[in-house]
């Protein structure tokens, strides 16, 4: 996930815009820092720390997470549905009187 970073996540004027323009107080307790960090924040430099939490809360950062999610669901979708046509597969074999055999691993455990 470190390579889906944003390379630019905004300002924190633009990031808090997007997310309603929380109060400092508001900020600081979902950040677990004080509303003097905040107010500092807002006056001068942000820390890419800060600025990348509030991304992943802004809708951009929502929008690419949902991506990721539904990224993920159409891949395990297709694992499964090839893993089923397999056991079709392999028990259609089976039926046949074709022997299924399992070959162990190069780097298996040899037990005497």
């Amino acid at each position: 996930m470190l390579n889906r970073l944003p390379k630019d996540p905004g300002s924190f004027a633009e990031l808090t815009a997007d997310l309603g323009n929380p109060s400092c107080a508001q900020i600081a307790k979902a950040l677990g820092v004080s509303v003097r960090t905040v107010e500092r924040w807002r006056r001068g430099k942000t820390p890419r720390v800060a600025l990348l939490s509030l991304w992943w809360l802004s809708r951009e950062g929502h929008s690419a997470w949902d991506c990721e999610m539904a990224n993920r669901t159409t891949l395990a979708l297709q694992t499964t549905d090839a893993l089923w046509r397999e056991l079709k597969r392999s028990r259609g074999r089976a039926h046949l009187g074709h022997e299924i055999t399992v070959t162990p691993a190069s780097n298996e455990r040899r037990f005497a």
